[in-house]
């Protein structure tokens, strides 16, 4: 459709995280023919893929490979954004918006495992049952009216931390329920659909001086590349 931010000339392969088998390693690389390992990289969606090693993980001994290959950019982009980002500490609240997709499922389980109050918000109750199964503390359904007020009534407190992967008109009241020091996760804009510039919310910039609000942007394939031993670190310690 053209709609996304990154747009590759036609014809191209889509899809971009993989896991398998090394068919063949070129001269130096530490990684060997016969080794299962998993990673990212663009037009993955074929039997055969060509890698440099820092794009590649080894895989550990005993994990579906159909799980690895989904790991890189959901479960990446949200360890990265959790712990080396916003920094989130055990008894935080984390608000999560768009809580039953791919991310959103990440952010809740991460954050459950780091030790925070999961606040998972999603437009369905099906979907926020989906939030419910894997972690979520508290369930609110951002479709119903009063969102702002309810958000802040039923989050339980002030939320330390908010994950957005949606945009749109739901970021804005999210970053009003930010107490004191909140960390605002701009993740993506998945809510743009056929108007993606519909789905970039116009801030106030003084709702980030009110509660001195922190707005920090993730953007974890350009970060990845530029830290891998602290990427690889990251990946271990989620496998």
């Amino acid at each position: 459709m053209g709609k996304h931010v990154f747009k590759p000339q036609p014809p191209f392969v889509p899809c971009s995280e993989v896991c398998g088998k090394i068919i063949a390693a070129g001269e130096g690389c530490s990684m060997q023919v016969g080794d299962l390992v998993f990673g990212q990289t663009n037009g993955t969606l074929r039997e055969e893929v060509l890698l440099s090693e820092k794009q590649l993980y080894p895989a550990p001994a005993g994990v579906d490979p159909h799980v690895l290959a989904s790991l890189p950019t959901n479960y990446g982009t949200t360890i990265h954004a959790l712990k080396d980002i916003a920094k989130l500490q055990p008894g935080e609240r984390l608000c999560v918006l768009g809580a039953s997709g791919a991310t959103g499922i990440s952010a809740i389980e991460l954050g459950k495992a780091m030790g925070a109050i999961v606040v998972a918000c999603a437009s369905s109750a099906e979907k926020l049952e989906a939030c419910r199964a894997a972690g979520a503390d508290v369930l609110i359904n951002y479709s119903s009216p009063h969102f702002k007020d309810r958000l802040k009534k039923e989050a339980g407190g002030p939320l330390d931390v908010v994950y957005d992967p949606v945009g749109g008109e739901y970021s804005e009241p999210a970053l009003r329920a930010l107490g004191m020091g909140g960390r605002f996760l701009v993740i993506g804009f998945a809510s743009g659909g056929q108007n993606p510039n519909s789905a970039i919310p116009k801030i106030p910039l003084n709702l980030a001086l009110l509660n001195e609000r922190q707005i920090q942007g993730v953007l974890w394939g350009a970060w990845r590349m530029q830290n891998l031993d602290a990427d690889r670190a990251n990946m271990q310690q989620l496998v």
